[in-house]
């Protein structure tokens, strides 16, 4: 899987450029409080993988 990292708010018509035939979109946020302190989600205990693992909030 390849991740390209854009620097400013992408279109569809930016995404359709990467032509890929089964495309999907998916985010990932990184929160940080002014003390340093990260945001970070628990995957559940019924999650199909990688269970209790403590990661940056996303989803798709």
């Amino acid at each position: 899987m390849e991740f390209y990292l854009l620097d400013y708010e992408a279109t569809f018509d930016d995404l359709k450029s990467f032509n890929f035939p089964n495309q999907k979109i998916g985010v990932i946020a990184h929160i940080e409080n002014d003390k340093g302190e990260i945001l970070l989600q628990q995957r559940g205990v019924k999650s199909r993988d990688e269970n209790m693992l403590f990661e940056d909030i996303g989803g798709k």
